[in-house]
């Protein structure tokens, strides 16, 4: 029975479209895209751990067609797969993926990016990941550093409340 004012549950759709939708973006070579609507869809939809399965592949082509000198979608990229293991409880490849995406934050080349979401979402990620592994020291450093990133950058209010959150749940 569905209340008044509720939404019904989309998921399976939401993850269905997911896939659907980077596996079209892929095909039509626009990867940037692809990267970037899936971290945006991700922080609106919870995807389960089979929709984050089926998407390795696909990330996995984009890593690897992806010319070195794109670094802001290398870096999306990485912090995509780093949230997959993190959902497939592979804390420890998850963290690597997140280390991987900050390196690429550190470039020269970087800072010509308009919208530096990149590090601030990799450590909050990188932190879970720690925390789920029983670092709460490493954890803790990775939500401070996530405070001191750069203002302006896409759903910063939602990222800040993220990182308060999970510094509560680190501090118990």
């Amino acid at each position: 029975r569905r209340v008044h004012g509720e939404l019904p549950d989309m998921k399976g759709e939401i993850d269905r479209m997911i896939v659907r939708r980077a596996n079209v973006l892929v095909a039509r070579k626009q990867t940037k895209i692809a990267a970037l609507e899936l971290l945006l869809l991700w922080g609106q939809a919870r995807v389960n751990e089979e929709t984050a399965r089926q998407l390795i592949p696909t990330i996995e082509n984009l890593l690897s067609s992806c010319p070195s000198s794109q670094i802001e979608e290398l870096c999306a990229l990485h912090l995509l797969m780093g949230s997959i293991h993190t959902l497939q409880r592979n804390y420890h490849d998850a963290i690597a993926q997140h280390q991987k995406a900050l390196e690429y934050t550190r470039l020269p080349e970087f800072k010509t990016v308009k919208d530096k979401y990149h590090a601030p979402y990799a450590l909050y990620d990188m932190a879970v990941a720690q925390i789920r592994l029983g670092n709460s020291v490493d954890a803790k450093k990775s939500l401070e550093m996530a405070e001191k990133c750069e203002l302006g950058f896409a759903f910063q209010g939602q990222l800040n409340l993220k990182v308060k959150a999970a510094k509560r749940h680190v501090t118990k």
